[in-house]
């Protein structure tokens, strides 16, 4: 499903914004301060999207085990990828078997990690 990122597109109070989606992202530090960083993929057409997923385990059998992720409102994912320019969110999307997954040794570098 494809669902836009501009929150205007569906109107608000669209009946699925309250609907709770996984989204990956993961925590950085930017400018000293603590930050989430959603992920974005490449559509099949090479324009960027926000992955969400209905659940944990969607999320997992796409992206692995060691993805990190958020949970949020689905209205606020589409808030937040329309104000930064994405202009869709894909709801459960296939995750092509050659695209780039994180490793348990990735999530050792991230900040907070105990390595």
């Amino acid at each position: 499903m494809t669902i836009p990122g501009n929150p205007d597109a569906a109107g608000p109070g669209d009946r699925d914004d309250g609907m709770i989606v996984v989204a990956p992202a993961h925590p950085a530090i930017e400018h000293d301060e603590r930050d989430i960083v959603f992920e974005l993929r490449e559509s099949l057409g090479g324009a960027p999207v926000l992955p969400v997923f209905s659940s944990v385990p969607r999320l997992v059998e796409a992206l692995g085990h060691a993805q990190p992720w958020v949970a949020l409102p689905l209205g606020t994912a589409r808030e937040l990828a329309g104000a930064r320019g994405v202009p869709t969110v894909l709801l459960d999307p296939d995750v092509q078997p050659g695209a780039w997954r994180w490793d348990y040794d990735d999530l050792d570098q991230l900040p907070g990690s105990d390595s």
